[in-house]
């Protein structure tokens, strides 16, 4: 992360939100790249490292796995096993 941008939420409180900008270097070419995708939370730090995946076939386009996916799989995943355990805990008390 070489540095952040920020701009205002258009939400109603009109807050900042960031969006940090990777420098990254493939196939000889270094690229400094940032996502259309704002927030204010998560952000990190300038110096930061980050592992990010690139297209191949158009290294500008980028992704970058953030802390709000991760929770959100984490959440996806326990409501998931809950439901499963207590299927399978009625399955077991209807017997």
């Amino acid at each position: 992360v070489v540095d952040i941008k920020s701009k205002r939420s258009s939400g109603k409180n009109h807050s900042r939100v960031y969006s940090p900008v990777y420098e990254y270097y493939y196939e000889g070419k270094t690229y400094q790249q940032w996502s259309d995708t704002y927030s204010n939370v998560g952000i990190p730090r300038v110096g930061d490292e980050k592992t990010i995946y690139i297209n191949p076939n158009k290294p500008t386009d980028f992704y970058v796995k953030n802390f709000a996916e991760k929770i959100f799989i984490i959440i996806f995943g326990l409501i998931f096993m809950g439901v499963g355990l207590m299927a399978f805990i009625s399955s077991l008390t209807s017997m």
